[in-house]
């Protein structure tokens, strides 16, 4: 199975690094996942009760391509 990458990106562009990854069947289910990481770190991107805009999830494949950049925004997958 493909391996990927789901990093979490700052509105600096500072990266944190997913130094793991997962094994998944396909990318459609990467996708998924990815949006599930996307409110799953919501909390990283919370100030307060607000949102800070410019958070993102980036999924990548073991090779580093990108395949989807999800915002980190507050809303449900």
């Amino acid at each position: 199975m493909p391996l990927f990458y789901f990093h979490v990106v700052t509105p600096d562009d500072l990266t944190l690094h997913d130094g793991v990854g997962l094994d998944l069947p396909d990318r459609f289910t990467a996708f998924e996942a990815g949006l599930q990481a996307a409110h799953r770190y919501e909390g990283y991107a919370r100030f307060g009760n607000e949102i800070v805009p410019g958070w993102y999830v980036e999924v990548t494949t073991e090779g580093g391509e990108l395949c989807w950049r999800f915002p980190i925004d507050g809303r449900r997958p």
